[in-house]
């Protein structure tokens, strides 16, 4: 199945990815903090995101990464506000998803204005 008729999204994948938005957390735990199994919480990120809600948490991870940055820490504190293992994480991470390094976003996050959160 793929979505609700409405196109809303299911409201534990809603639950879980609002976990997700805040802070890290493996996908077993999400899973029963939403009452899925893992497998279930997968198929239905896949079907109704278009994408393995893995790749979703490392989004969210570098959303989270990007705030800190602007928010004035420096690139370690960072990477570990944003709950990667440390800088270099971070920054294979967001090349790998984005092309960019933490060091050439910087300059222009520091120059936007913050986001309400």
């Amino acid at each position: 199945m793929s979505g609700s008729p409405s196109g809303e999204l299911d409201v534990r994948l809603l639950a879980a990815m609002d976990v997700l938005r805040d802070r890290a957390v493996p996908i077993p735990v999400l899973a029963a903090t939403v009452g899925l199994s893992p497998q279930r919480l997968r198929a239905l990120a896949r079907d109704q995101v278009g994408m393995p809600l893995a790749r979703w948490r490392v989004w969210a991870q570098l959303r989270r990464a990007a705030d800190a940055l602007q928010a004035g820490e420096p690139p370690a504190q960072a990477a570990v506000t944003a709950g990667f293992a440390d800088q270099a994480h971070l920054t294979r991470r967001m090349r790998d998803m984005m092309g960019l390094t933490p060091a050439a976003v910087l300059p222009v996050l520091r120059d936007q204005p913050r986001r309400a959160t």
